[in-house]
């Protein structure tokens, strides 16, 4: 695999941040990413903790459970 024409490697290291989708999942929904070089240190630092990960979706989903 190369990235900006230098060979690399694709690790998964967690979630950053997660949100609400409102649209149905099909042809011409909106999904967002962000594609940026950095130290694999500095991309480790940036994936949050599972139980903070949790509180947030907590937070963002908590509509559901007033519908």
């Amino acid at each position: 695999m190369r990235l900006f024409g230098k060979p690399a490697r694709q690790v998964f290291l967690g979630v950053q941040s997660i949100g609400v989708v409102h649209d149905p999942f099909e042809d011409g929904a909106e999904i967002t990413w962000n594609l940026e070089r950095m130290t694999f240190a500095k991309a480790k630092k940036l994936v949050l903790p599972k139980a903070r990960l949790l509180r947030e979706m907590s937070k963002e989903f908590s509509y559901v459970a007033q519908n």
